[in-house]
């Protein structure tokens, strides 16, 4: 009788771990399935023509979603994990639209998540990166707001924080990408921070921020936001070294962001649009270095991108504005130069 009922246990251990695994698999594909919807989706249909009504409902149903998925397994990390990142994402789609209040909420939801995480597993990397750009977000949220106090208080924690992680690279790869999209953000904040508040290291605090960006599109080459973040950061130093006189420098500078990012029909509105701002810097360049020949072709060129995101969403106003503005300089260029 004690060798049947044994038996009759290690049927119902091995029933419990059968449904146990089912019943993580659906978990996990449900919330895959979540992100791709809330995220991955509605980025494109975001930049689909009028798709900007859609694509706030969206980010509305992704905020009550949130709310209700502690109750699939409160306790499960999977589960905070994917609470704790999709609230950082949320709240970089929010902020980036313009409506700060519910940016700041959701920021702050994720940081508090993250610190219940790492109060579990303090070594998680992953897990402090991310907060990190919660933290960072915050400070960028906190600085519109005009509470400059609390935005350098978080600034200098987010800066800790990227410190600590780069100061010990990780061996693992994946680890070592959540870092530098960390320290890549922390480091555009800082140079920007810099530019404001004219620190004299300004002009290293740009240069580290290209190249920790450079770092990022290297380790993520299909990374469309990785790119759109790279074409920032040295279109940003490029602008500096304009203001200041360099222009041999910014041309070197747009060049390679140029390169780095060859035109495709593939690529998102915003990286279309950054793209376009760098080739028509580099234009501006070429024309005060006298190379009208250089300058028109990165003018025309600079003009396809706009008419492209023009095309697509032309309730776009501030396309048509760089658009018209480039028109007027290789107008004016062409006519300095005695072709027209």
């Amino acid at each position: 009788q004690i060798a049947e009922a044994n038996r009759e246990l290690e049927v119902a251990n091995d029933e419990l771990s059968t449904a146990k695994d089912e019943t993580d698999r659906i978990l996990e594909l449900a919330l895959a399935a979540m992100d791709k919807y809330y995220f991955d989706t509605s980025n494109q249909i975001r930049e689909l023509p009028r798709g900007e009504p859609l694509f706030l409902q969206i980010l509305d149903r992704a905020h009550a979603t949130l709310k209700k998925i502690d109750a699939i397994k409160p306790n499960d990390p999977r589960v905070q994990h994917y609470q704790a990142y999709s609230q950082l994402k949320l709240a970089e789609l929010e902020s980036s639209h313009g409506r700060q209040d519910r940016a700041r909420a959701a920021y702050e939801e994720s940081i508090r998540i993250f610190d219940k995480l790492l109060a579990k597993t303090p070594r998680d990397r992953v897990a402090k990166a991310n907060r990190g750009l919660a933290v960072m977000g915050l400070a960028m949220v906190s600085h519109r707001d005009g509470k400059l106090a609390a935005a350098t208080k978080l600034e200098n924690e987010a800066f800790a924080i990227a410190d600590e992680l780069m100061a010990e690279p990780a061996n693992d790869g994946g680890n070592e990408k959540s870092d530098l999209w960390l320290y890549s953000t922390v480091a555009r904040i800082r140079a920007r921070a810099a530019l404001d508040r004219q620190d004299p290291k300004m002009l290293d605090y740009l240069q580290k921020s290209v190249d920790a960006h450079r770092r990022l599109a290297a380790a993520l080459p299909d990374d469309s936001q990785a790119k759109t973040q790279t074409l920032s950061a040295e279109l940003m130093a490029a602008s500096v070294q304009i203001l200041t006189g360099d222009l041999p420098g910014a041309e070197k500078t747009l060049q390679q962001a140029k390169d780095l990012s060859p035109a495709s029909p593939d690529d998102s509105l915003a990286l279309t649009r950054l793209r376009g701002l760098v080739l028509t810097e580099l234009a501006r360049v070429y024309r005060r270095r006298d190379h009208v020949a250089a300058a028109e072709a990165e003018y025309q060129e600079a003009l396809s991108a706009y008419k492209k995101i023009a095309l697509a969403s032309p309730e776009i106003l501030v396309i048509h504005l760089e658009m018209a503005r480039a028109e007027t300089e290789l107008a004016r260029t062409l006519l300095l130069a005695g072709k027209k």
